[in-house]
């Protein structure tokens, strides 16, 4: 929502919404615009890092093991606790946590090498809708409903903002 005039006003956008289940063609109809694609299965690794540089050693062992990477991003989590100097007057070392989203199910041996927290996300839907936040939130509403599990939701580019920047 911007604001305009001291008003709230609802702007259309394009939200990528991961769905566990195919929504019905009912469904997507009734919010068209609206692309369904099914997305591979994934394996997200998730872990803390003191330095980037701890982040750039998992992002080389996935590359040099030829793995797919679909994502990698920061988790905002609320600091564990205030950063206040440690014993000994030494600053206290503040961590990030971060996703990586590699393509495919990692067995065993590979998810012992990368040495990171992770979980398995089986196949699922992945629906683009352009729509405000009250299109989307009818939209999940409606997913809940029919019992469609959903993983996420990421607001993308506006659309006004994406073909202003391909006109130009």
């Amino acid at each position: 929502m911007d604001r305009a005039g001291g008003t709230l006003v609802d702007t259309a956008a394009t939200y990528e919404i991961h769905l566990q289940d195919a929504p019905p063609d009912t469904l997507v109809a009734r919010f068209a615009p609206a692309e369904v694609r099914r997305a591979r299965a994934q394996t997200v690794l998730v872990g803390r890092v003191a330095s980037q540089d701890e982040l750039a050693i998992l992002l080389d062992r996935v590359l040099s093991m030829g793995l797919v990477l679909d994502e990698v991003h920061e988790l905002r989590v609320a600091p564990s606790a205030p950063a206040t100097p440690g014993q000994g007057g030494e600053p206290r070392v503040r961590h990030r946590a971060y996703e990586v989203r590699v393509a495919g199910r990692l067995d065993g041996p590979m998810l012992r090498l990368l040495r990171w927290e992770h979980r398995h996300v089986p196949e699922h839907a992945r629906l683009s809708l352009e729509g405000t936040p009250d299109d989307v939130h009818e939209f999940l509403g409606a997913c809940c409903m029919l019992r469609l599990g959903i993983d996420r939701v990421r607001r993308l580019t506006p659309m006004s903002e994406r073909v202003a920047r391909t006109a130009g």
